[in-house]
């Protein structure tokens, strides 16, 4: 008996799918997702906007990279960077409602992933983010925005 291949697309990943004719097994292998075109230097823009207070520019710079990651674990994290980004430019704009909505998504997203990812360390950036959460006014006792304390060195860049 031999097996019959077929391909199939599935949000832009190719399968290839095995069937052995009368057995009714089948199984599938994944291409991997290409690697994020300079991403060391893109997600340092974001962090660096973001550690600035520059809210607006890091959750662009952020969402650019989440539209492009097809990897579970960089699409979770650069979409709850971005939900934090939003989250604190809410803050800087009096929303309350719209902030605290923000932080409590990206903080479920950012939560599942391991204490360090892609060089940022959540856990202590989560730790600082747990301080805003449930405030509807301003912070009077001078709280600072949360930094992110990144190590892009830890990020391979792939080989050309």
């Amino acid at each position: 008996m031999g097996r019959a291949y077929f391909f199939i697309r599935v949000s832009s990943r190719a399968f290839a799918v095995a069937f052995w004719v009368g057995f009714g097994l089948c199984y599938c292998e994944s291409q991997l997702p290409p690697p994020i075109e300079n991403l060391r230097e893109r997600l340092t823009l974001g962090v660096s906007y973001f550690n600035r207070e520059y809210f607006f520019e890091a959750h662009d710079a952020w969402e650019e990279l989440w539209m492009e990651a097809r990897e579970a674990t960089s699409r979770d994290l650069f979409h709850g960077l971005v939900n934090l980004a939003t989250g604190f430019y809410h803050y800087r704009m009096h929303n309350f409602s719209g902030m605290q909505s923000q932080l409590q998504k990206g903080r479920a997203k950012l939560a599942n992933l391991p204490p360090r990812c892609h060089g940022i360390e959540l856990e202590n950036l989560l730790r600082q983010v747990e301080a805003f959460i449930g405030i509807t006014s301003p912070r009077e006792d001078a709280v600072p925005l949360p930094q992110i304390v990144f190590h892009p060195e830890e990020l391979l860049e792939p080989a050309r």
